[in-house]
């Protein structure tokens, strides 16, 4: 996650990563959960499928592409 964001347990109190940018645990075997320790690479896990919008990055990137041509 990247910007402005909160970040609340499960039981409903907001806590400070202390960061602005911070990937969280999908594979469920990070040590540090809710955060991503880089586990789901030692345990094979892969997402089931791609980000349904395309990435802001992407995008300004095609958009200044178009622009120079």
């Amino acid at each position: 996650m990247r910007g402005d964001f909160r970040l609340v347990d499960a039981d409903g109190v907001e806590f400070d990563p202390g960061r602005d940018v911070v990937a969280l645990c999908r594979c469920g075997k990070s040590g540090l959960k809710p955060f991503c320790d880089g586990s789901h690479k030692r345990s094979g896990f892969s997402a089931p499928s791609a980000p349904r919008k395309e990435r802001p990055a992407t995008r300004l990137a095609a958009l200044e592409a178009e622009q120079d041509s």
